[in-house]
């Protein structure tokens, strides 16, 4: 899960996917940057519970050979991409890294990439990209360019896998007929308490969530049946609590 952009308007739930994936058994790197820039970054939220960034390539092996949910500082994965991203700070724009890091394959192929665009039109042109490369990618667009499913609007969600293309979900319509998801407070520890609180079954999980969720146990081979990840991803996230 490349996390590069943070939240501004939405709570930032990319630790509420990475925690469910984590808790069902799947392998999850979070990869991103320590610095929100004036946002809520990811690092904050996992930091509020309990998950520090790695300080080197190998401590974030033996976390993920120990089974735990492993953030790794982009710094630590290409300290040279690291110092392209750091432009922006000094700069107040974008580069073509923030483009290129959300496709970086920290595993040589060996994993599910969640590739989330901001803009529809990157849809196409990063498709391309995965199809050419062949690497297994969920392609989405992402909630303020993070790689999570919008909660009042599920994204077009597509799966990139050996050159092929197979559309996994439709984008909804926009609805206001859902319940209160998140708190309306973005800062880190907030946020940290919703996604506790969704984990423990407290609050419910937003559909498009547990939706992204299906995809990724579907796209990372947890199971070969689309269908049948989506029964797992209802069923244990409605039992995260048990």
């Amino acid at each position: 899960l490349p996390s590069y952009n943070g939240a501004r308007r939405q709570p930032n739930l990319v630790p509420l996917v990475a925690m469910a994936l984590h808790r069902i058994g799947v392998p999850v790197l979070v990869h991103g940057l320590l610095d929100g820039n004036g946002r809520v970054a990811t690092a904050y939220i996992l930091r509020e519970l309990g998950i520090m960034p790695c300080a080197t390539l190998a401590q974030a092996q033996r976390s993920l050979d120990e089974g735990r949910l492993t953030f790794v500082p982009t710094a630590v994965l290409s300290p040279g991409i690291a110092q392209l991203l750091g432009v922006r700070a000094r700069l107040g724009v974008r580069n073509s890294a923030h483009t290129v890091v959300k496709l970086m394959d920290p595993f040589g192929g060996d994993c599910l990439r969640v590739v989330a665009v901001t803009h529809p039109d990157y849809m196409q042109k990063l498709g391309e990209v995965l199809v050419q490369t062949r690497g297994a990618a969920l392609l989405m667009k992402g909630t303020e360019g993070e790689p999570y499913a919008a909660p009042r609007r599920r994204p077009r969600m597509e799966l990139y896998r050996d050159g092929h293309h197979e559309l996994l979900f439709e984008q909804e319509r926009m609805t206001e007929d859902v319940p209160e998801f998140a708190p309306q407070d973005l800062e880190a520890a907030a946020t940290a308490q919703y996604v506790r609180s969704a984990l423990e079954g407290v609050v419910p999980m937003p559909l498009p969530v547990v939706n992204q969720i299906a995809c990724c146990l579907y796209g990372s081979g947890y199971t070969d049946d689309l269908n049948l990840a989506k029964a797992i991803a209802v069923v244990q996230t409605r039992s995260m609590a048990a």
